[in-house]
């Protein structure tokens, strides 16, 4: 009895023991795989973060810091009259700034906020080169309004010009040259509009004043604009334009239907030059009838032919 009992005390350590080395054999592999596994990430980012530091002092060396790419020269292709050193300068770049580095959105943008610059492009040109492409809004008609200035409250004249969509352009101050010189003839002058009506930047919103526009842009396109100078337009009134001229006439425009009014002034302005007569005040408002009244001849300014160039014909390929 003594002898079996011993025999089957080692029978049971045996069959525990191999309990336990088979319970530990799946746990012992998983732990190896998720160290391989953590080596492996801890590896991939080590290698990330080298190529990723590599790369950056690769273009550090070869592009941002290398002297050979350089902005030396600023070229400026503008279809219009504004100074290439004033849009230069709105541009905001530099020479000796390295050409990789320079935002040619945010050097587009600053130039598209200037309200004389219809459309912008920006070109990098390696290895030293940036060009700025400008095409500029033409003035068609000018608002002249006067605002105090000075201790003493002078009244100061401020000048500023309308596109033919109604943009608000300041006017600007240049040695040699001026945006007036975009237009071909005389600018007509909108009068009737206060401050408020006109923001500069801005499309002007005023129904009268975007009639009075479109009437400029008609009346360039008949004969009649080689042959009268057009001062001012009244637009005070909201249903009708008044249109002043340097022979003295005065000439009222409903705001709607201006091509057939335009029509009927040219061929009452040509049987009054056939017949030597100037017109005095001419109201194509009304329907029914013209009021027409013609100026004394004797004291009437005289008539003049004026050679003048389209606004279409303005802009030069760049």
């Amino acid at each position: 009895m003594w002898f079996q009992k011993n025999k089957n005390r080692r029978n049971e350590r045996s069959q525990l023991l191999d309990v336990k080395l088979r319970s530990q054999g799946p746990h012992s592999v998983g732990s190896r795989l998720l160290g391989l596994s953590l080596a492996g990430a801890t590896l991939l980012l080590l290698c990330g973060f080298l190529l990723w530091k590599g790369w950056g002092f690769a273009m550090e060396r070869l592009i941002y810091s290398n002297p050979a790419l350089t902005v030396q020269q600023i070229v400026v292709l503008t279809d219009g009259v504004l100074p290439a050193d004033l849009i230069q300068s709105w541009a905001g770049v530099k020479k000796g700034e390295n050409l990789m580095s320079v935002d040619l959105s945010r050097v587009q943008r600053q130039l598209m906020l200037v309200p004389s610059i219809q459309s912008a492009s920006v070109i990098r040109r390696p290895p030293s080169e940036i060009q700025l492409r400008i095409s500029e809004r033409v003035p068609i008609a000018q608002v002249c309004l006067y605002r105090t200035t000075g201790p003493e409250q002078l009244l100061e004249s401020h000048v500023l010009y309308l596109d033919a969509e109604g943009y608000v352009m300041p006017h600007i101050s240049s040695a040699t040259q001026s945006v007036t010189q975009l237009a071909k003839r005389p600018l007509a002058s909108l009068i009737g509009l206060r401050a408020t009506d006109v923001p500069i930047g801005q499309r002007i919103t005023l129904p009268q004043a975007q009639a009075a526009l479109k009437w400029v842009i008609e009346f360039d396109k008949t004969s009649l604009s080689t042959r009268v100078d057009v001062l001012s337009i009244d637009v005070g009134n909201p249903h009708t334009l008044r249109v002043t001229t340097e022979q003295g006439s005065e000439i009222i425009f409903a705001t709607q239907n201006l091509e057939p009014q335009l029509q009927r002034w040219q061929t009452v302005h040509e049987w009054g030059t056939k017949n030597s007569k100037v017109i005095g005040s001419l109201d194509l408002a009304v329907q029914n009838y013209v009021p027409l009244k013609w100026l004394d001849t004797s004291q009437s300014p005289s008539q003049k032919t004026k050679l003048n160039t389209p606004l279409s014909s303005r802009k030069k390929h760049v």
